[in-house]
């Protein structure tokens, strides 16, 4: 199914050269798998050797900032209190590749999301937590022709090489105490299809490409961290049963690896038929057999837990079982001396774009509206038994050009299939830029956009401006009012709208979640017109 590979040549110099993967048309259409290689920061003028690291406390929490948008330490810091509450010590954050490198030919790096980064490893440093830094190959930078073929693309993954390399080198100065975790998120290169049809294949083309990425990076860079490699499938679901057949590279050039242990458990089908759920009982036993092919191979070898969680809607069942399903998957980390990385603190928002109930993929321990899951106090009486209240150490954060604060709103809670329906937003200009309707070249073209549903037009319309000459200046407040038209189909949807600098990024908060519930009337009920969420 696969074709032999060449020698591949890394590092950014090398970025366009044609030696690359030879894949077959067939794999270069349908390609997909992720794979996680995870880096941990040494102090600085030190060398960690392998093993030395307290890998078994490392209690760590995925946290978005919107589909794939940077975080920012001014949107982290709302959550820190709470997130150190819970009982975490680090955070996970993923990054896609174009929001830090905008081409690859020459490379093209945005100055601002590497400040935007420094921030907030400034502020987990300053909280005495460690940090998850995920690189994303999600979305691609120009010159990538496709997001699912990148690794297989003429210098597509040693510009991904390149990309991660310029990065450790941006915050090799934060490698003290421990400050920093980074993981490296590397996707889209193999499908779960085709790795499953012939693992062999697979594993060898990871084992040229991620599983042997610590050699490819530049030796004064990678003597700088520690190195993990991340298994979703290949070892930990024992598609391949010899370690001459492993995904990692020979000699291991991985200081510690970690595995998956997301509820695609012995016997469980996925999807789930309706009403079955994997039972909790079962996950010590199916992860300990996981663990055991890792140990069996690389007994010297640390071994973490990178990602767990459990869904609490759709297929899978609802709150009540992810709550017992984060206990099960926690309790057992903890007993065995695994540190972990639970997904997630709250869904990220491509979950809702779907218009689900609640998200088909809702790892969230918060709800839309940001209220706590039975998951949330589950989690906190494990990690956090005695209800401590950690301090937090928030900096004051200058004023940004662009700002805005959500003032109020007014959104039907229920709507007939089709109808006409009017919603109005109110925010508040809390940066030091007016607000006008300029060119989009010119970076000052500023609407209000639609978030959920990500920026489509499930309800008519999901882009709302400001009025031709109008400018709201700092200090003012602006309320859009605007018609939508209701789904044609019944359901529960969601809606929620944020500030837009057209060309350059969402910013401000954005407004909290509605749910509105699309329904027919019924005979002899009252209409309910309109609700103020904020009155």
């Amino acid at each position: 199914m696969f074709q032999t590979i060449r020698d591949i040549p890394f590092g950014r110099k090398l970025a366009a050269d044609p030696a690359v993967l030879e894949l077959s048309s067939k794999t270069r259409k349908t390609s997909r798998f992720l794979a996680l290689i995870a880096l941990l920061v040494c102090p600085a003028g030190a060398q960690n050797p392998p093993g030395t690291l307290t890998y078994a406390n490392i209690r760590s929490i995925a946290f978005f900032d919107d589909r794939g948008a940077v975080v920012t330490a001014k949107f982290l810091a709302k959550d820190l209190a709470a997130i150190r509450h819970e009982g975490f010590n680090a955070i996970y954050l993923n990054y896609g590749w174009n929001a830090f490198e905008s081409q690859i030919n020459p490379p093209v790096f945005n100055t601002s999301a590497y400040a935007e980064l420094k921030g907030v490893l400034d502020l987990l440093k300053k909280n005495g937590m460690k940090a998850f830094l995920g690189f994303n190959p999600n979305p691609p930078p120009r010159g990538i022709a496709s997001r699912y073929t990148w690794l297989s693309e003429p210098g597509g993954y040693a510009a991904f090489v390149g990309w991660v390399e310029h990065t450790l080198e941006q915050i090799q100065s934060w490698n003290d105490a421990d400050a920093v975790l980074v993981f490296v998120l590397t996707e889209n290169a193999l499908s779960y299809k085709e790795m499953a049809a012939d693992p062999q294949s697979a594993a060898q083309i990871i084992r040229r490409t991620l599983g042997n990425i610590p050699t490819q990076i530049t030796p004064s860079v990678r003597q700088a961290f520690q190195f993990g490699y991340h298994d979703s499938m290949l070892i930990t679901l024992g598609l391949v049963t010899k370690v001459a057949d492993s995904p990692i590279a020979t000699p291991n050039p991985f200081d510690f690896f970690d595995m998956v242990a997301y509820p695609v458990l012995a016997g469980f089908a996925f999807p789930a038929p309706p009403g079955t759920f994997p039972d909790p009982n079962t996950y010590a036993a199916e992860l300990a057999l996981r663990a055991s092919r890792f140990r069996s191979w690389y007994p010297s070898t640390p071994l973490m837990i990178g990602e767990m969680g459990y869904p609490s809607c759709g297929v899978m069942g609802g709150e009540p079982e992810q709550s017992a399903a984060d206990s099960a998957l926690i309790s057992f980390a903890l007993a065995k001396g695994y540190g972990f990385n639970l997904w997630a603190w709250r869904a990220n928002l491509m979950d809702f774009s779907l218009n689900q109930p609640c998200g088909v993929l809702n790892y969230g321990l918060l709800r839309p509206d940001a209220s706590e899951k039975p998951s949330y106090e589950a989690v906190r009486r494990l990690l956090n038994p005695s209800n401590s209240f950690p301090e937090v150490v928030l900096p004051t954060f200058p004023p940004e050009q662009y700002d805005a604060q959500f003032a109020n709103w007014s959104v039907p809670s229920t709507m007939s299939p089709g109808s006409k329906n009017t919603i109005a937003i109110t925010f508040a200009n809390t940066g030091t830029r007016d607000w006008q309707m300029g060119s989009y070249d010119s970076g000052l073209l500023i609407r209000l956009g639609s978030r959920i549903p990500w920026d489509d037009s499930t309800w008519g319309v999901h882009r709302v401006g400001l009025a031709a000459g109008e400018t709201i200046p700092p200090g003012a407040s602006k309320t859009f009012s605007f018609p939508v038209t209701a789904p044609s189909a019944a359901g529960t949807y969601y809606i929620q709208w944020r500030m837009v600098r057209e060309g350059v990024g969402w910013f401000g908060d954005a407004s909290p979640v509605k749910i509105v519930n699309v329904a027919r009337h019924r005979l002899g009920e009252p209409r309910r017109t309109r609700e103020n969420l904020h009155p």
